[in-house]
């Protein structure tokens, strides 16, 4: 199964994995062997639910895992509901993220540790892990 990172700019393995799922501008797909296999543009798609053609390019390259610094608790919720695993980014860069998610090293985010927020209050940045 492919892995999917949230990077703002494509250095390849180098990436920095971007602080935000949900507002970043580049979804990098790699192989379990270390192979670029897409570069594919979130343009927010995410965010606001309208994400049925970027989890079809997802699913379409075999990317059934993402990991990432922080995310929107509406945006987990709804990528898990989808079948995704959400593990937490604890390296700088894709690469030594991929290495020690090859380590089994990595935790999955777990729905019940996730911070309900308050209706009534607007957050700029989601919860974190």
């Amino acid at each position: 199964m492919n892995i999917c990172f949230p990077i703002t700019e494509c250095k390849g393995l180098n990436s920095v994995i971007a602080p935000l799922l949900d507002s970043e501008a580049i979804f990098l797909v790699i192989s379990p062997d270390r192979r670029i296999v897409a570069r594919l543009p979130n343009q927010n798609r995410i965010v606001r639910h309208d994400a049925a053609q970027l989890i079809k390019e997802l699913n379409s390259l075999n990317a059934g895992i993402i990991i990432a610094r922080e995310i929107e608790r509406e945006t987990f919720l709804y990528l898990v509901e989808k079948g995704y695993h959400i593990l937490h980014a604890t390296e700088v860069s894709v690469g030594e993220n991929l290495d020690r998610y090859l380590k089994d090293e990595l935790v999955e985010v777990d729905i019940q540790n996730q911070p309900e927020e308050p209706e009534d209050i607007d957050y700029e940045f989601g919860c974190g892990f």
